[in-house]
């Protein structure tokens, strides 16, 4: 007997990219300088979000941060005054409106962190966005995106 046949995630694929620099200076707001869309239905049961991004800064003596914003919780964030980059896994977990990913305060890319994996409830049943945020602590100092990259990986 045939069944009803239902369309599937895609599997592995680049979502979005850039490398062309984007600079926030002379303010103190928190700005956007990137926004990537995970579309409705995109990350497959077990599938991940994989976010991987370089950022510079002028910041010597101040602090600046950076976040990355999932459906509108900072699930990832950096003080800084130094150059950094970082690979972020989010993983679909459970129910499509659970998502796993490390605490909020590790953002290194490869290495350790205690207290255990974060989940967030936003609805991959629906278009999600992602922010990667920079705020300066000095208006004379700037950040820059240099580039970021975000990847589905779907089983």
């Amino acid at each position: 007997m045939l069944g009803i046949w239902t369309p599937q995630p895609a599997p592995n694929r680049l979502l979005a990219g850039s490398n062309v620099a984007a600079s926030v200076t002379g303010t103190l707001v928190e700005t956007t300088l990137a926004t990537i869309t995970l579309p409705a239905g995109a990350l497959a049961n077990n599938g991940q979000l994989m976010i991987a991004d370089l950022w510079t800064t002028s910041a010597a003596a101040a602090s600046v941060t950076r976040r990355l914003k999932f459906g509108g919780v900072d699930i990832a964030s950096l003080t800084s005054t130094a150059i950094t980059s970082s690979r972020l896994n989010i993983s679909r977990a459970r129910t499509r409106t659970s998502q796993v990913h490390p605490p909020a305060g590790f953002d290194v890319g490869f290495g350790t962190a205690g207290g255990g994996v974060i989940i967030t409830t936003a609805n991959l049943d629906a278009d999600v966005t992602i922010l990667l945020t920079a705020q300066l602590s000095n208006i004379a100092n700037t950040m820059t995106l240099e580039g970021f990259s975000a990847w589905i990986r779907n089983p």
